[in-house]
């Protein structure tokens, strides 16, 4: 068995962080964000952050179709697991800066209407929240009104917008711990791994679905690393040798686990989006190092270069018989 722990600053969050955020009058919410997506749910994250923070239904948040910064503000490009605090701190404070205005339009009516039935009425914005698409009075929650009738009396739609400049009060760090148990064939050099886990310190899990398959995905990658990818190059001109998939050879459903157990551990941050940190590259740094201690704890031999082929293996277990 072997273990392996890790910390770097990826999934921390960078400048620019932005996004716009606009309520229609029908109650309908759209996104408006640079965020690329790249396969691991960014902009539905992005649709997700916006219905928690204004306090409405997710099925009545979208998000443009579009990722054009003719078009919309930069934020920044979709790498160094950023975007969960990087395009996701923009749409929040955009978010926030919309349910600014709704609660103040809302405020007024409630004021308005009292009138109208001729009673006298105070109502301040800090005196009201949103829960499921209706403003109500904290002090008495079943007084309400629709977002709907809110933005409709407001006679135009709610436009949040977000600039964001990120602090550097914290070190904004991803942790996290791997362990691997291997079987180790000294007369053929095959490592095959019996079992994995990797636990990582997420923040909050905003999407756990989404977090376990980022770091699944990240383990099988890295994994690929360990005991197959290597990119040969013909020492006189340069030039790859094994520039396609058959030759790079990256995993196959076959060689990787069967199962990779994942250990989500919440501990909000105080610099994330309702206490996240990003995840993505973190789960790639672990793997060789909890391989390597594996194999040496099975047969005794450090292998210090990736990655890990069984003609290495056999000619360090030579060393050592």
């Amino acid at each position: 068995m072997g273990l392996a722990a890790h910390a770097c600053s990826h999934g921390a969050g960078t400048n620019p962080a932005t996004g716009q955020v606009i309520v229609n009058s029908d109650g309908s919410v759209q996104c408006v964000s640079g965020c690329t997506e790249i396969g691991p749910g960014q902009r539905t994250e992005m649709a997700m952050i916006t219905a928690e923070a204004l306090g409405v239904p997710l099925s009545k948040v979208s998000i443009t179709t579009y990722v054009d910064t003719d078009n919309t503000t930069d934020t920044g490009g979709t790498n160094g697991s950023r975007q969960t605090n990087t395009g996701g701190r923009g749409i929040y404070e955009a978010t926030i800066d919309a349910k600014k205005q709704i609660l103040e339009y809302a405020a007024q009516k409630f004021v308005d209407d009292a009138k109208r039935r001729n009673q006298e009425l105070r109502v301040t914005p800090d005196q009201l929240d949103i829960r499921n698409g209706d403003v109500f009075m904290k002090s008495n929650p079943s007084t309400k009104l629709t977002m709907e009738a809110v933005v409709s009396a407001a006679g135009l739609p709610i436009l949040g917008r977000a600039i964001y400049k990120q602090d550097n009060d914290w070190e904004r760090t991803a942790w996290a711990a791997h362990a691997v148990e291997v079987e180790v064939d000294t007369g053929t050099g095959s490592v095959q791994i019996m079992k994995y886990a990797a636990a990582h310190d997420v923040g909050r899990a905003l999407n756990p679905f989404a977090l376990e398959q980022q770091i699944e995905g990240g383990v099988v990658m890295a994994l690929g690393a360990v005991f197959n990818e290597q990119l040969l190059t013909d020492a006189s001109t340069g030039l790859p040798l094994n520039a396609n998939m058959l030759d790079y050879r990256p995993p196959s459903i076959l060689d990787v686990p069967e199962e990779i157990d994942i250990v989500l551990i919440e501990k909000p941050k105080a610099y994330g989006v309702f206490g996240a940190h990003g995840i993505g590259e973190p789960p790639m740094g672990p793997p060789a190092p909890a391989v390597a201690a594996a194999v040496y704890n099975a047969v005794g031999v450090w292998m210090e270069s990736m990655p890990l082929t069984r003609e290495k293996l056999l000619a360090e277990l030579r060393k050592v018989r």
